[in-house]
């Protein structure tokens, strides 16, 4: 089977709700020994958690989230601009509160006036690599209370967000129809087959399905 949607995986199989391991990923961010300080990457701990809410709050690539520059969002909106993506797509996405409330905090407080992109590295006033991102990312889950077992990927918050979000819709009684084309363009997939994928990860609504 292909490693998708690990996290959502891993905790569905231990019966805890989604929403705990996610706040587990958060809270090791916060309360984790190793020595986050960079040169670099300034504030470096706040920068990953910003890019890592983002990611499970609004479903982007990685590379979507990298390349944000302060012209793409909206405060006063509420929205994002996506700009050629994969497959050279562009896309306006809107974002919950929370979100906006975060990106609010950190522009007016950490925001680098040298650079265009959000996340920065002071080094070349450039955007924070993947490289970067990814070890950061290996760092929390080597060190706190995963499964060692799981290969995690950064992709997998992109995953959980689709298999989240077609759960919702099920809860909330919506016609499967309609809101997977809805999916497809704020994920900013090709094709409605790529979107149908995440249905196969629902395994605790599949006779609904």
């Amino acid at each position: 089977e292909s490693p998708v949607g690990l996290f959502y995986y891993y905790f569905e199989s231990k019966d805890a709700v989604f929403e705990e391991a996610i706040k587990l990923f958060f809270e090791s961010i916060d309360k984790s020994s190793y020595n986050f300080y960079n040169s670099n990457i300034p504030n470096r701990r706040i920068q990953m958690k910003l890019i890592f809410k983002i990611l499970y709050c609004c479903g982007l690539r990685i590379s979507e989230c990298l390349n944000l520059e302060y012209e793409d969002i909206n405060l006063n909106e509420g929205s994002i601009k996506i700009r050629n993506a994969k497959f050279n797509k562009s896309r306006l996405l809107f974002i919950n509160e929370d979100v906006i409330n975060n990106l609010t905090y950190y522009i007016n407080n950490y925001s680098n006036n040298k650079c265009d992109y959000i996340f920065y590295n002071k080094h070349n006033n450039n955007r924070i690599s993947y490289n970067a991102v990814n070890e950061f990312f290996r760092r929390i889950i080597e060190n706190h209370n995963f499964n060692k077992n799981k290969n995690y990927r950064i992709h997998d918050f992109r995953h959980t967000f689709a298999v989240n979000n077609i759960k919702k819709a099920f809860q909330n009684n919506e016609e499967v129809d309609a809101f997977l084309p809805i999916l497809m363009n704020y994920m900013g997939h090709s094709d409605i087959k790529e979107t149908e994928y995440y249905l196969r990860l629902t395994p605790n609504i599949y006779k609904a399905i």
